[in-house]
């Protein structure tokens, strides 16, 4: 399940197992911890509970995702209640274990910035690991008796107990790599504080106060803004365990809203590590159909449902997106076609002109025996000269002012070669065209006109 608080705090935590596996802070798509667990030991064995996985899971109701865990194990029972704290962006998680000559240990994961690569981690009085500006500081209000950092897989506290049955390593620090806390809790009861911050020192100092406030005081605190909420829910007459469902089923959404843009909904917190991967995706990744189906349960909870103002269809939703780009790409499409037009006309008339200007020279050739293809050959020639220094010139403008249409573009680069290439061919093709009907001029001067 997925819990937040529905104050300022930027927290989500997310259980399973029975434990607080990632928890995301300051948005929905940035996990800090891969998980918090936890050991229990005694001189002879030691269990994780994660791998024991004996436990149930309550809420004190199903508008308020504040989880109950209680596991059972061979001669111990664990009590854990994890609630975020709704000023601050922390967790606050009281435990309770009971049983004979039985120690308990916390084990911390982190994975700042949604990977384990380049963490650093200190073990000291509490917990502390950092990564750029992302920074997690656990602590209790009992202490820990003892702590160590390790690197996962060599030097972690798990690794510790596998190989010892007890707590040996007491490693200060971790850094650079995919580090792994524990610390020897000093009392079979208590609370701990995990903070998050862009600093150490505000890790800790977020820690400790969210501990100094009280878990009761954080508790009530964030019950009593689920409650509020609560009330504007409709939910129909209905058997009791549908009520339930429906309840539930709202909280659920509710809890994966984001922060940053109020009513985005994130499909899933909750990442597959997997044993070698950071993949930031995982479940995140949200379908149309998610989004759909999200939106339409969002607006059927409230209890004074506004009605649905200027409902239109995908398609429509789709149409007044590309309108305005649509517009203008007509727009530039229909300059482009005028420009096209202006080029025809105006080499078309530098060609009639330039052949108006040599009539006489043109017939003085023919009455020489030239052919009329050298004729043709000098008006094509001159017509291509001029299109070559047009398309010249253009193309080096058009590649400096890329950047003003580039926004306009769809499914091509501004600087796409394809492009400048056609319009050359284009250009040319025009010079071409409209410097037909002067070639047929020319050819039908009559010499001996002219030289009278």
């Amino acid at each position: 399940m997925v819990t937040t608080a529905l104050g300022p705090s930027r927290v989500w935590a997310t259980l399973g197992y029975g434990i607080v596996n990632e928890v995301y802070w300051p948005s929905a798509g940035r996990p800090q911890i891969r998980d918090l667990g936890f050991i229990v030991a005694s001189r002879s064995e030691w269990h994780e509970v994660k791998r024991v996985a004996r436990y149930q899971l309550s809420l004190p109701e199903p508008y308020i995702p504040l989880p109950r865990i209680v596991h059972e194990g061979e001669g111990y029972r664990l009590e854990l209640e994890v609630s975020p704290d709704p000023l601050r962006d922390a967790i606050v998680v009281a435990f309770r274990l009971t049983g004979e000559d039985m120690t308990l240990y916390a084990l911390l994961a982190p994975h700042l910035d949604g990977s384990g690569w380049h963490n650093n981690a200190r073990a000291d009085r509490d917990l502390l690991a950092w990564k750029d500006c992302n920074a997690l500081h656990l602590t209790s209000d009992c202490g820990f008796s003892r702590t160590s950092a390790g690197y996962v897989g060599y030097s972690d506290g798990w690794q510790d107990f596998s190989r010892h049955g007890e707590m040996r390593w007491t490693y200060g620090e971790a850094l650079d790599g995919n580090a792994a806390l524990m610390g020897e809790l000093t009392s079979a009861e208590g609370v701990l504080a995990l903070a998050f911050a862009d600093s150490p020192e505000g890790a800790r100092t977020l820690g400790r106060s969210s501990l100094r406030h009280g878990f009761e005081t954080v508790r009530r605190s964030f019950a009593a803004q689920w409650e509020a909420w609560a009330k504007d829910l409709i939910i129909p007459e209905a058997p009791e365990e549908i009520r339930r469902e429906a309840y539930l089923s709202a909280m659920v959404l509710k809890v994966h809203e984001g922060r940053t843009y109020p009513g985005a909904v994130v499909a899933s917190l909750s990442v597959p590590w997997g044993d070698a991967t950071d993949n930031p995706g995982g479940y995140h990744l949200v379908w149309t159909r998610d989004a759909v189906e999200a939106g339409l349960a969002l607006s059927s909870r409230m209890a004074s449902p506004l009605p649905l103002a200027n409902a239109r269809t995908m398609e429509e939703h789709v149409a007044r997106a590309v309108a305005k780009p649509k517009f203008f790409s007509s727009l530039v499409g229909a300059f482009g076609l005028l420009a096209v037009a202006l080029a025809l006309v105006g080499i078309y008339a530098m060609m009639a002109w330039s052949v108006s200007e040599r009539r006489q020279e043109f017939a003085i050739r023919l009455a020489l025996g030239a052919g009329s293809s050298v004729i043709a050959r000098m008006v094509v020639l001159r017509a291509l000269t001029l299109a070559a220094i047009g398309i010249a010139v253009g193309l080096g403008a058009a590649r400096a002012l890329t950047s003003l249409v580039a926004s306009l573009l769809y499914g091509v680069r501004p600087d796409d070669p394809a492009s400048f290439v056609w319009t050359a061919l284009v250009v040319a093709a025009v010079a071409l065209l409209a410097c037909s009907v002067p070639v047929r001029r020319a050819l039908r001067t009559d010499p001996l006109s002219l030289l009278r």
